[in-house]
């Protein structure tokens, strides 16, 4: 699986996708932000993933600078802008997967109505779906997608300013290189980098499969070189969750991974 830690496997599969295909697929590793009904309203009670970032953050947090480290083809930019934060930046080291996340936002900004994403911080929003299709434009000022690399976020990003930092499986993609001291001497670059780039008191937050919380991992963020002030793990156990009554097709799938429990190391500067 060593592919999975470079651009070129990622752009490749990126690469070719329709329009249609652009709007109606994206898919996300390990744990959702939360997911939908088939009536594109959020479901997340008791999902885990929301529910842990909700809790880390102030109820105010329009006002937050978050930035989704590796972000794929995932949603979570989009459902976390509906969801009341309105700076969010999606970064990843694939050029055609920001190439297509950039042109999905536009094709959402064409036929999707704006009706469906009105909501209230502190309840789950109510994004847009299939049927609001032709209805009018949706524009989500403040998610941003960056061709960026996580070995070079400071070229980029002014250091000290970020709020949040989310990684779901960007590192463990890192971690699948064989050549051993090009993986390590990236992640520690990968690691510096994030650590610089969050405010004093900022929290990194690392999705992973890797169940081994007081080996490699633990260590890893335990490094002296990087004094972090908290380092704390939370077992993100989906498999018990019983789905809403309607559930879509995507939903369905999605549900399949909850069979599995994944781990969230929260990482205080």
């Amino acid at each position: 699986m060593s592919f999975y830690s470079t651009s070129g496997y990622w752009d490749e599969r990126y690469r070719w996708a329709n329009d249609d295909e652009i709007l109606e697929d994206t898919f996300d590793w390990y744990v959702p932000y939360a997911i939908r009904t088939s009536d594109g309203v959020m479901f997340a009670e008791g999902l885990g993933l929301r529910e842990e970032i909700l809790s880390l953050v102030p109820k105010q947090r329009s006002a937050l600078k978050v930035l989704i480290l590796g972000c794929g083809t995932s949603s979570i930019g989009e459902m976390m802008y509906d969801d009341g934060f309105r700076d969010v930046l999606c970064v990843d080291f694939s050029e055609q997967c920001i190439a297509r996340m950039t042109r999905r936002q536009g094709l959402l900004a064409q036929t999707i109505s704006p009706q469906a994403t009105s909501s209230t911080e502190g309840a789950p929003p109510h994004p847009p779906s299939a049927a609001h299709a032709a209805r009018g434009p949706i524009v989500r000022d403040g998610l941003r997608y960056q061709h960026m690399d996580g070995v070079a976020l400071l070229e980029y990003i002014e250091a000290g300013s970020i709020d949040l930092i989310i990684d779901k499986a960007m590192l463990d993609a890192s971690f699948c290189d064989n050549d051993v001291q090009k993986r390590y001497d990236r992640i520690a670059k990968l690691l510096e980098n994030v650590y610089d780039a969050l405010r004093p008191s900022g929290t990194y937050l690392h999705i992973t499969s890797n169940k081994e919380t007081g080996g490699s991992r633990g260590v890893l963020f335990r490094n002296p070189v990087l004094p972090w002030s908290n380092v704390s793990v939370v077992k993100l156990d989906l498999g018990t969750i019983a789905p809403p009554p309607h559930p879509s097709s995507a939903m369905n799938e999605a549900l399949e991974f909850f069979s599995k429990p994944y781990w969230m190391f929260c990482i205080v500067k």
